[in-house]
């Protein structure tokens, strides 16, 4: 979805998936016998993958060859307010308290945000995806404030270990601090 697929990133929780999300109403009886049909019905691959997922489905399945109904597909059906609770933790018939979006990751927004949608005839996913476009920008300053911090107490260790000539130890320091920050790195 993000495009950094690599060949050791496939080999485990990859391959053909598909979320299929049904109404409200309609999933308690679509939602057995769509899964039916797609496990009886799903070519055995497609574009050289197997749609069939081996069981257990430990860290998301991995793809395997077979040539018998039934398979274990990777689609998953569901309705919005069952994958937003799941995949992000947040109960769309509450509020969203700033606890709450502090608690998602930010990959998983990323995620929600890069996926395609295929079909949304009501709407409903789209106006959803909207709402959990980014972090809010006072909510977004916190966990800035945090990073920050963080490095904040560790810079001041690169300078001593590199003061008393142990530039190997701030090597190491230096190593702990998240990519990206943007400070002098003195005779490293």
């Amino acid at each position: 979805m993000l495009g950094y697929d690599t060949p050791m990133s496939m080999d485990h929780g990859w391959g053909l998936k598909l979320t299929v999300f049904l109404p409200e109403k309609d999933w308690q009886v679509v939602h057995p016998a769509l899964n039916d049909c797609f496990a009886h019905q799903l070519p055995f691959q497609y574009r050289t993958f197997p749609t069939h997922f081996a069981e257990p489905l430990v860290d998301g399945g991995i793809m395997t060859r077979k040539e018998r109904y039934p398979i274990v597909h990777g689609i998953t059906i569901t309705t919005p307010t069952m994958f937003f609770q799941q995949y992000l933790g947040v109960d769309l018939t509450q509020p969203i308290t700033p606890a709450t979006w502090l608690t998602i990751p930010q990959q998983r927004l990323r995620t929600l945000q890069t996926g395609r949608i295929f079909h949304d005839g009501p709407g409903t996913l789209t106006t959803l995806r909207d709402q959990f476009t980014w972090y809010h920008h006072d909510l977004w300053l916190y966990p800035m404030a945090a990073h920050w911090q963080r490095i904040s107490q560790m810079e001041p260790f690169i300078g001593r270990a590199g003061s008393v000539g142990d530039i190997p130890g701030a090597r190491l320091i230096h190593q702990y601090i998240p990519k990206g920050t943007n400070f002098k790195k003195s005779n490293l």
